[in-house]
């Protein structure tokens, strides 16, 4: 409750959403589009991405994690993979890895893989191979190389705005 009550607050405080009371309940609404909405409140939103680490893995090591940045934007359109594979990992996730004594790299190396560790679970759609797009689309840099925007508008235009 007291992380719903701050999102509440934080939303209505960018002027793009207001929540109206019904009895007990407080109902959030915005006006905009999908679309829209998500040009505006995109400024506000921040990269799920804390860091990143080198881990050298056995296949059986990341079967379970998403594939996030650019092994992510690769499988979502026609951009090329990247030279190692990219993971998210969020915080339990991590803790239990630390546990099992991976190898850490201190740059990548052949057979390793890059793992982004997240300020949350990366895995909000369920089923799916990859980090959901929206929060791909936060942790890729926004000054990225012309090739990476072009890929990203191409991921875009697959929403179901």
């Amino acid at each position: 409750p007291m992380t719903l009550t701050r999102v509440l607050r934080e939303l209505t405080a960018t002027g793009l959403a207001e929540t109206r009371r019904h009895r007990r309940e407080r109902h959030l609404y915005m006006d905009q589009p999908p679309e829209k909405l998500w040009d505006n409140l995109r400024a506000h939103l921040r990269n799920p991405v804390k860091r990143s680490i080198w881990v050298k893995t056995a296949k059986r090591e990341t079967t379970s994690l998403r594939l996030a940045g650019m092994s992510a934007l690769a499988r979502l359109t026609q951009i090329a993979d990247p030279p190692w594979s990219v993971h998210a990992i969020g915080p339990t996730d991590w803790q239990m890895a630390k546990q099992i004594n991976i190898k850490l790299l201190k740059e990548p190396t052949e057979g390793c893989s890059e793992w982004q560790l997240w300020t949350y679970n990366p895995a909000l759609v369920p089923n799916a191979r990859t980090v959901d797009p929206l929060s791909l689309t936060l942790s890729l840099d926004p000054g990225a190389d012309e090739r990476i925007q072009m890929a990203l508008n191409e991921l875009r235009e697959q929403f179901p705005w």
